[in-house]
C-alpha cells in the first residue's frame, strides 16, 4: 500500500515528536527575547513594537486620564515573510521506507528526525535575526528571490549607545561597575526598569576574565565591589555579563558572523516586551493560523514528496531598551 506522508505528518504525529524530543535552546532568544507570542495576522505594527509601559503620574478623581501619545507613534505595518525549509523524500526512498514505517518504533523513530532536522533550521534562522535585532535595532536578514537575494528589513529604531569610557590594562573593578551602572542607568530612564543584563563580546569577555584573576590575587576582601564568575557569567556588582562568543552563518556570505562583536558589551533590559512574534502562516492546510512551527507536505511530479516546514518568526525587541558599547580600541 502507497505511504500518504499527510498521515504520517499529521499534527498528531508533529505534536507527538515535539513531546519527545528535548526542547531547543539558543542563547539570544532564551536570554534577551525569551517572551513567545502568536500574532493571529499576517501583518505587524510598529506601533504595537515600539510602545512600552513606563511609569506616569496618578491624576485627581474625575480628572482627564494621561495621554501617552499612541496617536504619535508610527502606523506602519509589515509582512513578515517565512522561514520555509523542506527536505526532498524521492519515490525511491518511499519505496525503502514501507519496510521501516511498518514497525511503529522505526517509524516514530524516523518522524523524529525528520522534525527535528526541520525545527533546529527554524530555530537557528530566528535565533540568527533575533541577533542582528539585538545588535543593531533592525529585523534585516535576506530574502531568497527567483532572480536571486533581496534584503528584508523592519527598523525598530536606534539603539542606546555609550562611549565615555573604554576598558584598558590599568582598569579596575570600579572602572567596569561604573561602565555597566551606567548602560543600565541609560536603559532604565528610557523607563525600561526591569533588571539590566548584558552579553560581552569575546574579547571584552577575556578582558573581564583577566581582571578577576588580578581582582582575585590583590583586591579581594578590600574592594567595595563584588566580583564572581560562575560558568560563563562574570557577576560584578550585580551586574551579570554572559559570554558571548557563538556565530551564525550568514546564509548570503556563507560566513560565520560573531552574534555580538568581539569588542563590544550590550546590555538589555530583561522585559515582557521583548519575545518572539510568530504570525500568521500562509497555509491553506493550517487555515491560515498563526503557529510557531507548522510542517505539511507537497507531491513534486511524480518522483518526490517535498516535507516542509513553515514559520513567521519576529524577534522584536524595543530599542531603547538596549545600550551598546565598544569597550575595546
Amino acid at each position: 500500500m502507497p505511504i500518504d506522508l499527510r498521515n504520517i505528518f499529521n499534527p498528531a504525529t508533529v505534536a507527538a515528536s515535539f513531546k519527545a524530543l528535548p526542547p531547543l535552546k539558543t542563547s539570544i532568544i532564551d536570554n534577551a527575547f525569551k517572551t513567545a507570542k502568536n500574532h493571529p495576522k499576517a501583518v505587524i505594527g510598529i506601533a504595537d513594537i515600539k510602545k512600552h509601559t513606563g511609569a506616569i503620574p496618578v491624576v485627581r478623581r474625575g480628572s482627564n486620564p494621561v495621554n501617552i501619545g499612541a496617536g504619535s507613534v508610527d502606523a506602519s505595518f509589515y509582512a513578515p515573510l517565512p522561514v520555509m525549509p523542506s527536505i526532498s523524500i524521492t519515490a525511491a526512498e518511499l519505496n525503502d521506507l514501507q519496510v521501516v514505517l511498518g514497525d511503529k518504533a522505526s517509524r516514530d523513530a524516523w518522524i523524529s528526525e525528520q522534525v527535528d532536522t526541520l525545527r533546529r533550521i527554524v530555530r537557528n534562522t530566528t535565533e540568527a535575526i533575533a541577533s542582528v535585532v539585538l545588535t543593531t535595532g533592525k529585523y534585516s536578514w535576506a530574502v531568497k528571490t527567483e532572480s536571486g537575494q533581496e534584503t528584508f528589513e523592519i527598523d525598530f529604531g536606534s539603539t542606546l549607545s555609550y562611549s565615555d569610557k573604554k576598558i584598558t590594562d590599568t582598569s579596575k573593578v570600579a572602572d567596569v561597575f561604573d561602565i555597566v551602572d551606567a548602560m543600565a542607568e541609560m536603559i532604565q530612564s528610557e523607563g525600561y526598569g526591569e533588571n539590566v543584563r548584558f552579553f560581552a563580546g569575546k574579547e571584552v569577555y577575556g578582558k573581564l576574565l583577566t581582571l578577576a584573576e588580578s581582582w582575585a590575587a590583590s583586591e579581594n576582601g578590600r574592594s567595595p565591589i563584588n566580583l564572581s564568575v560562575q560558568g560563563n557569567v562574570v557577576n560584578i556588582g550585580g551586574y551579570e555579563i554572559i559570554r558571548m562568543t557563538e556565530k551564525y552563518l550568514n546564509p548570503v556570505t556563507n560566513t560565520m558572523v560573531e552574534k555580538v562583536p568581539a569588542k563590544s558589551l550590550v546590555g538589555f533590559a530583561d522585559i515582557s516586551e521583548a519575545g518572539v512574534y510568530y504570525c500568521a502562516i500562509d497555509s491553506i492546510s493550517n487555515n491560515n493560523k498563526a503557529t510557531p512551527f507548522y510542517i505539511y507536505t507537497e507531491q513534486k511530479g511524480d518522483r518526490a514528496v517535498e516535507l516542509m516546514a513553515q514559520s513567521k518568526p519576529v524577534p522584536v525587541r524595543p530599542s531603547k531598551s538596549v545600550c551598546i558599547s565598544t569597550l575595546l580600541d
